[in-house]
């Protein structure tokens, strides 16, 4: 298997989670994982940590989460045109912070991932 690459896509501003989802299908990647995750930021500012504990262990936060989109990509290419796409819906920019990151991280060896023929 040549190298692919792991698209971690954070999406700060869930309500766009739809136009991007419906982006990536646009696109052909049908192929994802979406977990609800929240920032170590937002769950330490502002709490003292016996606080943070009792929360989390009752389930009851009142910090907002983020939805975080895991997919492997076979090319470099597809990474730049699915980031432009999703970046395009959901208006990811350096200079204004708070609507969500993506990154890429290389994959030499894998198994179980396979890619539509």
């Amino acid at each position: 298997m040549e190298k692919s690459y792991l698209l971690m896509i954070i999406l700060n501003d869930v309500k766009r989670y739809r136009k991007v989802k419906s982006k990536l299908q646009e696109l052909g990647c049908n192929r994802y994982t979406v977990i609800d995750t929240y920032g170590t930021t937002d769950i330490l500012e502002g709490m003292e940590f016996s606080n943070m504990l009792r929360s989390t262990l009752s389930g009851q936060t009142s910090k907002s989460y983020n939805k975080t989109i895991f997919m492997v990509l076979p090319s470099e290419e597809e990474v730049m045109t699915t980031m432009d796409a999703v970046e395009s819906v959901q208006h990811i920019d350096v200079n204004k912070p708070g609507k969500g990151i993506m990154f890429t991280i290389p994959i030499y060896t894998s198994k179980g991932v396979r890619f539509e023929d």
